[in-house]
């Protein structure tokens, strides 16, 4: 009687409270990098392909290795201190495409119209990775209301502060959560993570108050090392 909740069921109710959804468009994990894993073995199969960008989170190919896929590795193109993803990036023929916004590890951020452009045209699974998108001026969630192939991944270590309690979970229609849930573990968040987890997320007033502090510290360090010769992307991340 005091196994947790298989779906984490206060955190899920926390965050479609605090995202305007329904419960189960919310599937909390074991981390975000457990999601990035179920979402991979629950689209790719042997001699499947995953695509991801270069450079980006390096997990994304030890996954990709792990599952036996093919892997597609896509290159940002880099002007300067301008970064941008290529073109016809939503032709790619993968059963998933991975995207971190703001990337990982320039802080970069992509505009949500070029990512609805992706996710209307592309024919796999999108994951949006939003690991760092506390810090920036816009996030792609609406676009999971309007594209039943987006998953975001939300995670609770960036802006929240837990990166050693191993939370995150993923935004997605209902049908797309049901085919996760087929992939993950029975228990993949302890009670504990759970309370911790729903009451970080509930005090949004200390949170936004650390995320300002963050950003004003980018601000200032942004300048200085341009001040001294630097070029650099307008990071959007922490």
């Amino acid at each position: 009687r005091r196994y947790p909740s298989p779906n984490g069921k206060p955190f899920r109710e926390a965050a479609a409270r605090h995202h305007n959804l329904s419960p189960d468009w919310i599937l909390p994990f074991n981390g975000g990098d457990e999601l990035l894993s179920v979402a991979i073995r629950a689209t790719a199969a042997e001699k499947d392909a995953v695509a991801y960008l270069e450079p980006s989170y390096s997990l994304y190919p030890v996954l990709t290795e792990l599952q036996g896929a093919r892997a597609i590795k896509l290159q940002y193109v880099i002007d300067g201190a301008q970064w941008r993803l290529p073109a016809g990036i939503e032709d790619t023929p993968a059963a998933i495409l991975l995207i971190v916004n703001p990337n990982a590890p320039s802080g970069h951020l992509e505009p949500v119209e070029r990512l609805a452009q992706i996710a209307a045209a592309f024919r796999g699974l999108l994951v949006i990775d939003e690991a760092y998108v506390d810090f920036a001026p816009a996030s792609a969630l609406e676009l999971v209301r309007t594209h039943p192939n987006v998953l975001i991944l939300r995670t609770m270590s960036k802006g929240y502060g837990l990166a050693g309690l191993r939370f995150g979970y993923g935004i997605a229609q209902p049908a797309v959560q049901r085919q996760l849930e087929k992939v993950r573990d029975s228990y993949p968040v302890d009670a504990v993570a759970i309370a911790a987890a729903t009451a970080a997320l509930e005090d949004q007033t200390y949170a936004r108050s650390t995320w300002e502090k963050v950003k004003s510290g980018r601000t200032r360090l942004s300048a200085a090392l341009q001040q001294i010769g630097f070029s650099l992307p307008e990071s959007q991340s922490n």
